[in-house]
This record gives structure tokens, C-alpha cells and sequence, in this order.
């Protein structure tokens, strides 16, 4: 499979600004119950690397309509990324179409409705960042 590079150069490096981002509110919250003083500041630290990361992710495998970075646009013009990359990405992931539906839905809703907007009373939960990390690495791994 062949893909548009001046587009995987785009997004190689917002894969690592996701993990990045991911990976400090992790650290961050894990060790928010050790932080006597400026626990608010950390807080609200750990929270907007949460918010960015979930940005970083939409810009790749959110909405693909006005987003030049989306894996969609990866193809030569010849139809056969969506299908092939879909695929592999289900069969690596041990994911059903429907599963990646609905967390594609998850994560796209957080970002629209919280991290990117502000939606009155949004209440869901936020989303469990584990799948998107790996829907990240595979995509970082067609570069290798």
C-alpha cells in the first residue's frame, strides 16, 4: 500500500503530539494525590494536556471533511486507502466495525462537545484514551 507522504509527514509528528500530551496527564493525575501545594495548577495542567490530546487525535482520525490531515487523505487517488487501511487497523486492533464506530463516535463527541467546544451541561464520561493510543501507534507504524 502506497500513501500520499507530504500528508504522513503532516501526521507522523501529531501522532507524538498526542502520545506526548497523553502521556503528561497520565503522569500528571497519577501523581495528583502526592501534590500537597498548587494541586489546582496541576489539575488544570493535567487537563489541558487531556483536551490537547484529544484534539491531536481528532485532527487524524476525527472528521475527515475539512481536515487535511486525517488518514483519509493519505490516498494517491486511487480509492484504495480507505478500505485497506480500515482493514488492517480492525484486523491489528481485534476491532469490529462496529466497535470502531462507536468509539470513533466517543472520542469525536468529547472533542466537539468538550475539548474543542464547550456544550452546556456535557456530562459524559471522558473517554478511555487506551484504544485511541493504539489506533495512534498503528498508524505511526505504516511509517516504519
Amino acid at each position: 500500500m502506497r500513501y500520499q507522504k507530504e500528508i504522513f509527514v503532516e501526521q507522523y509528528p501529531l501522532v507524538g503530539s498526542f502520545t506526548k500530551h497523553l502521556v503528561c496527564h497520565r503522569v500528571i493525575r497519577s501523581n495528583l494525590v502526592n501534590l500537597r501545594q498548587g494541586t489546582s495548577f496541576w489539575n488544570d495542567t493535567s487537563t489541558a494536556h487531556l483536551l490537547q490530546a484529544s484534539i491531536s487525535w481528532c485532527m487524524l482520525f476525527g472528521s475527515d471533511g475539512q481536515n487535511e490531515t486525517h488518514w483519509k487523505k493519505l490516498d494517491l487517488g486511487d480509492g484504495n486507502v480507505e478500505a485497506h487501511f480500515r482493514q488492517r487497523l480492525l484486523e491489528a486492533l481485534s476491532l469490529s466495525q462496529e466497535q470502531w464506530k462507536s468509539y470513533w463516535e466517543e472520542m469525536v463527541d468529547f472533542r466537539n462537545n468538550y475539548s474543542a467546544h464547550r456544550a452546556l451541561r456535557f456530562e459524559r464520561p471522558v473517554p478511555v484514551f487506551d484504544l485511541a493510543l493504539e489506533i495512534a501507534f498503528f498508524l505511526r507504524q505504516l511509517g516504519s
